[in-house]
């Protein structure tokens, strides 16, 4: 179960250190797409190949399949740890995730969210108490 929060910064290079707790749970390949709060997915490979097959089917179902087709798989790289632990994260998801400086590693269970810092405070700002009890009666 991945879980807790680190910040980490995002080298010249675009790469970022994901803790040594996460990786000791990913394995060595992880696969990085979009997420929906413009923030990075990461996904170990068994989490990821479930998360990819449950997309292919909500989209062989839904008129606009394609498009979840197009902004989950489409968007998404296969890459692996550095010796240092660190994952190169492309350009093409740096830019849309707008990262850079330091960022947010968040474990969700199945999955990481790479954050950049803004972003994840702004976030956490809008969880007030009475959202979560919101969520949680759902």
């Amino acid at each position: 179960m991945l879980t807790g929060s680190y910040r980490h910064p995002l080298d010249a290079k675009g790469r970022c250190v994901v803790p040594k707790v996460f990786r000791s749970q990913m394995g060595e390949v992880v696969y990085l797409t979009r997420g929906i709060d413009k923030c990075i997915w990461v996904f170990p490979e068994d989490a990821w190949r479930s998360f990819a097959a449950e997309i292919q089917r909500r989209a062989a179902h839904h008129p606009d399949g394609s498009l979840l087709l197009r902004y989950f798989l489409g968007t998404a790289f296969e890459v692996s740890f550095d010796r240092m632990g660190r994952v190169q994260i492309p350009a093409a998801l740096r830019d849309w995730a707008e990262l850079g400086g330091e960022t947010v590693i968040v474990g969700l269970g199945e999955r990481v969210e790479i954050w950049p810092a803004k972003g994840w405070d702004a976030s956490m700002a809008e969880m007030t108490p009475d959202r979560i009890r919101d969520a949680m009666r759902t």
